[in-house]
């Protein structure tokens, strides 16, 4: 069965939302990061923070025990990352996320929403484009339902996903039937 038929069966069986329906990225809210530490190294526009990650933007939080955080290059001095990794429009003091381009998360790595959360080895998130890719021991939950397989790729902008690598899904009707 595809990918697209075990989600439509996961709909006839009471699924109370679409799957990444609310995983849907907001681009104008900042990126917020705690860690236990950080290391900065400007010249490659890096930033890595290990221990306790915690990463939101919006209604999203990711999690993970490193986080490696890579900035856009400009054509003006470095970008300094700040500590919490929020960036700011220097002429309006507003957040943006310009200046972060790439997330890439691993070990323990989680992604939750209000009604989802996905956990996997690995996690690489391209902020521009909404693409997040999990890999190893992909899981993802909502409400009672599972899918689990290898390698997820979720499109937040679209609200969009495949799962490939040994997909293993269990759909639990909903008891308000």
């Amino acid at each position: 069965m595809s990918l697209a038929g075990c989600l439509c069966a996961g709909a006839a069986l009471g699924q109370s939302a679409a799957p990444f329906s609310s995983f849907q990225q907001d681009k104008e809210e900042p990126i917020l990061v705690e860690a236990d530490s950080l290391e900065i190294d400007q010249n490659i526009n890096m930033a890595v923070f290990r221990g306790n990650v915690v990463i939101i933007q919006g209604d999203l939080r990711m999690s993970g025990d490193v986080v490696e955080v890579f900035y856009t290059e400009t054509e003006e001095e470095p970008v300094e990352a700040p500590t919490d990794a929020t960036v700011t429009d220097s002429t309006t003091d507003e957040p943006t996320d310009d200046g972060i381009e790439r997330i890439l998360a691993t070990g323990n790595v989680s992604l939750i929403s209000e009604t989802e959360t996905v956990e996997a080895d690995q996690g690489d998130y391209n902020v521009e484009d909404g693409m997040l890719i999990m890999t190893g021991n992909v899981r993802m939950v909502q409400d009672r339902n599972i899918l689990s397989s290898n390698r997820a790729e979720i499109d937040i902008e679209n609200g969009r996903g495949q799962f490939t690598g040994r997909v293993r899904s269990v759909f639990t009707p909903s008891g308000d039937n």
